[in-house]
């Protein structure tokens, strides 16, 4: 009985289409370092992150505070710069924190349950209807190097199961909306960048303390805005991969960081940034199945059943 009760739950952990790894659904290969180095990480006082899950507006959002750090200087003006003063907490791990110039943003796609919180410490978190979220994923997804590639029908299981890579966005959206009143939290939508990117840098601008001139106001509107960022940021983070490459010592991290570069040159960071986007993927069927998930799971969060109704998502 316990032979067959082993060899189930060994079939049962095959089908699973990413391992949970300290229960984060990983992809083994990004390495476990920096995985468990990000979920062990202490957040500090002067910590600024943006917690998102995945293309929900991480790179936006990365881009209008790095503009007002920076009084206005675009990403693509010092590229070296952009780049290091942004770390992706788990993926660059101890080495991204430590050359990580201050203030920057440290970026991050773990739930926000298992973002080490500081009272100091300050939290931008993005959120975005869970409709485009699957379709955009979706898309990146499949860009990958190193996952199977998947039909949409079998992604949006994965997506609906709560079994993608970063673990479950229903939970996700749940737990970030938990924390949207804390003083140290600032909650803003993707949908609110798109049609008020003007209102949403005002805000992060005041939750970080900077003072936004009319001058300095007009150009992080230009240098920040989706056109600018489509035009010019895959370009200019291929180059810094390419450097990055270029400079590592070691042969054989070479060679996997080459390969890897190679295997995603048609990645898309930045790709249509539209609202509604779902409606060219889902049919009716699976349209309604994310809204029942979403309801099921969100139920107790006040105000979130209605917060995408003006954009007619549900």
């Amino acid at each position: 009985m316990e032979k067959h009760q082993t060899a189930a739950s060994n079939e049962n952990e095959e089908k699973e289409p990413f391992p949970l790894i300290d229960g984060i659904r990983w992809v083994p290969e990004w390495g476990l370092e920096s995985l468990y180095f990000a979920l062990s990480y202490q957040a500090r006082a002067d910590d600024l992150f943006i917690v998102t899950y995945p293309r929900s507006g991480t790179t936006w959002m990365q881009n209008i505070v790095y503009n007002l750090q920076t009084g206005g200087q675009p990403f693509d003006a010092d590229r070296d710069h952009f780049f290091e003063q942004n770390p992706t907490l788990e993926l660059d791990g101890e080495l991204g924190i430590e050359i990580m110039q201050r203030p920057g943003a440290i970026k991050t796609h773990l739930p926000m349950d298992r973002v080490s919180n500081h009272p100091l410490a300050k939290y931008i978190c993005v959120i975005r209807n869970p409709k485009d979220v699957c379709v955009s994923y979706y898309v990146f997804y499949n860009m990958l190097g190193e996952v199977p590639k998947l039909e949409f029908d079998q992604f949006f299981q994965y997506f609906i199961d709560g079994r993608l890579l970063l673990n479950d966005y229903f939970e996700v959206l749940r737990s970030t909306w938990q924390r949207r009143n804390e003083d140290n939290v600032l909650l803003v939508s993707y949908e609110d960048m798109r049609t008020d990117l003007r209102s949403v840098i005002c805000k992060v601008a005041n939750f970080i303390n900077i003072v936004l001139s009319d001058e300095l106001l007009e150009q992080v509107m230009q240098h920040s805005s989706f056109d600018y960022m489509k035009d010019k940021f895959d370009a200019e983070r291929r180059m810094f991969e390419a450097k990055i490459i270029e400079n590592t010592e070691d042969k054989i991290a070479a060679a996997q960081r080459r390969e890897k570069f190679i295997a995603e040159s048609e990645m898309k960071i930045v790709r249509k940034g539209e609202i509604n986007d779902w409606k060219s993927f889902m049919t009716p069927e699976q349209s309604r199945r994310i809204y029942d998930r979403f309801m099921a799971t969100c139920k107790n969060c006040e105000g979130l059943e209605n917060y995408w109704s003006k954009w007619n998502i549900f």
